[in-house]
């Protein structure tokens, strides 16, 4: 819980990290204290000892890797009864048996936890959530949370609360101690990286943003205070209105939701007239609570069906000049309702460096509209369209089809279409007309590039077969179908084929987010990190063994596994256990030829050392 009633700063933690893996201990201080707490690590456990017995320790983190029974060399007489401090155990010995020890610290009136870290760099993701501090303020003055809020984020709201943000700013984020960047674009889904980066943002604090076009102006910002607001705000569905009062949506959005399977309630939300109205009388009016609203809404715009604009003051709204038609050409038609444009707007160039005087080419906001979920066109002409598509656009088009087809080409029927199993025939005829408008958008049939039509084509032809299918009440239930990590684990392979270990790393990484308990999925995370020439060669170097090595000792030893860890010992001269490794590899699997051309290469240089 964060609160500015009780509880340390961040930066006034005392921590003190206790292990006897050095590497591992010493990974964490690095990245606690560029957090900005105040850590050490403790020499021995007498010393932390003694530092708790004198309260010069708010934070205890107790390492596994300490040898010995917690209970002889923590003993809880000596740790106390300390109720603002806490002891946070991470990734304890497999087989200890720790709840004796737990329970003699919960009778000191502690608050001991116990945190599967997997790795030293999850220590900011896993253990500040625990932790009991508050967030000042960007100036260090007014409050953050509603005092009426109580309780930690959830996962989900926090989820929403950063895609939220990013979909309405453009710019980049600097996670300095972790050196990630998230480049985020205004109206445009954020990818799993981006997400991780400014999620880690929010802990740290003091995390600097490049604003592009944003309500702040082109500055360097800091966003933790911004989000952190929110967040404690969205703990109540009460207040999630009051944020929501004044905002509009794109258009089609009230069209798209009515295809969604949402309660009648809110139906009659999204179907009632409302020009002015305020959100709040909109409910009444349609007899729908607060507490109805937020989570469906929420979900709405998670799923993207809704993008939320702050509406301008009506001071701040420029006066509109009459528009006149150009002269040789007649305007394009408006857009059909419903109808998702796959053309991006234009995007500013990412900087090259942070250093507070990158500018950015502002992206005009659309003009405000009247009604909140009206389907209203814009007051002004539209330009007439190119005959040609701008080459960034449609290498960025082919990119998203590309991905959508990876994603429903072994899918059910059911996922094909976007649509819940057992959904009616009208909404399986309405998801089909969506996808149909999508596909064969006017976007795709102009630009006359023969790999768009070709992708275009496949999935205009496996919605159809899977509108088919569940129509005559034969839907595929999930025979082509795999799991999304199998998936993304397919798509690191092509990438790690075509020597792109960048791309390889980020689907690997993937993957193991969706299944975190494979070790196949850690070492191959592990080879394409230890490979990717875009980190630093230490950083790279270091977290790849890491996760290679936490490959081979969680799982069941595999052909691939042992190669990459076998390459990466013969690369800092361990030559014999490179050579017993390798040998591993090839009794797993006596075909796999990277083994083999590892091992030749391994005899060579031992040949040439000996001669």
């Amino acid at each position: 819980m964060r609160s500015n009633e009780k509880g340390p700063e961040l930066g006034q933690l005392r921590t003190l990290i206790l292990g006897d893996d050095r590497g591992r201990v010493e990974a964490m201080v690095q990245l606690l204290a560029r957090a900005g707490l105040q850590v050490r690590r403790a020499g021995s456990a007498d010393e932390a000892l003694r530092a708790w017995e004198t309260q010069s320790c708010d934070l205890l983190l107790v390492d596994g890797s300490l040898r010995g029974e917690l209970s002889v060399v923590l003993p809880s007489r000596r740790l106390g009864a300390r109720p603002t401090a806490r002891v946070i155990l991470l990734d304890p010995q497999a087989g200890a048996d720790l709840s004796a020890w737990l329970g003699e610290l919960r009778a000191c009136s502690l608050q001991p936890a116990v945190v599967k870290l997997g790795s030293p760099y999850r220590v900011l993701e896993e253990v500040l959530p625990l932790l009991d501090w508050r967030v000042p303020d960007a100036d260090g003055a007014a409050p953050l949370d509603d005092p009426e809020t109580s309780g930690d984020p959830d996962p989900d709201a926090v989820n929403f609360v950063v895609g939220l943000w990013a979909r309405r700013h453009s710019g980049v984020v600097q996670v300095s101690s972790q050196g990630l960047l998230a480049t985020i674009y205004e109206g445009d889904p954020i990818d799993p990286e981006s997400r991780r980066a400014l999620i880690l943002a929010m802990w740290e604090g003091g995390v600097t943003f490049a604003a592009g076009f944003t309500p702040y102006g082109s500055a360097r910002i800091p966003i933790a205070p911004i989000l952190w607001d929110t967040i404690l705000r969205l703990q109540r569905p009460e207040l999630v209105l009051r944020r929501l009062d004044h905002v509009l949506v794109e258009r089609g959005a009230a069209a798209r939701a009515l295809e969604l399977p949402v309660s009648d309630s809110l139906r009659r939300l999204l179907e009632m007239p409302r020009a002015h109205t305020p959100l709040r009388e909109a409910c009444e009016r349609a007899g729908i609570s607060p507490r109805e609203l937020a989570g469906p809404l929420s979900a709405l715009i998670t799923t993207g069906f809704f993008m939320l604009r702050p509406a301008p003051a009506a001071a701040e709204s420029p006066a509109r000049a009459p528009v006149e038609a150009p002269p040789t050409r007649p305007t394009t038609p408006p857009v059909n309702v419903g109808t998702r444009q796959l053309n991006p707007p234009a995007r500013p160039a990412p900087p090259h460096e942070l250093d507070g005087k990158t500018s950015f080419a502002a992206t005009p906001r659309p003009q405000a509209r009247s009604g909140y979920f009206d389907d209203i066109s814009v007051h002004s002409v539209e330009a007439p369209r190119r005959a040609t598509v701008d080459p960034s656009h449609l290498a960025l088009l082919l990119g998203r089809l590309q991905k959508e087809w990876e994603r429903i080409e072994r899918a059910d029927d059911w996922t094909a279409l976007g649509v819940p199993k057992g959904s009616s025939p009208e909404l399986v005829s309405r998801a089909l007309e969506r996808l149909e408008r999508r596909y064969d958008d006017e976007t795709v049939r102009e630009a006359q590039n023969a790999m768009l039509s070709e992708i275009s084509e496949k999935l205009l032809a496996r919605v159809r077969e899977a509108s088919k299918n569940i129509r005559a009440g034969r839907p595929s239930g999930g025979v082509l179908a795999v799991p999304p990590h199998q998936t993304s684990f397919e798509q690191g392979l092509r990438a790690l084929s075509a020597k792109d270990f960048h791309t390889a790393a980020r689907w690997f990484h993937v993957a193991r987010e969706q299944e975190p308990n494979s070790s196949l999925y850690a070492g191959y995370l592990g080879w394409a990190i230890w490979n990717n020439p875009q980190l630093d060669l230490r950083r790279r170097h270091a977290k790849g063994r890491e996760l290679l090595e936490l490959a081979d000792v969680s799982g069941d030893p595999v052909a691939a596994t042992q190669t990459f860890l076998a390459a990466v010992e013969a690369d800092s001269g361990e030559h014999e256990q490179a050579v017993a490794r390798v040998a591993r590899a090839l009794r797993l699997d006596p075909e796999f030829g990277l083994a083999r051309a590892l091992q030749r290469r391994l005899r060579d240089r031992r040949v040439v050392d000996e001669d």
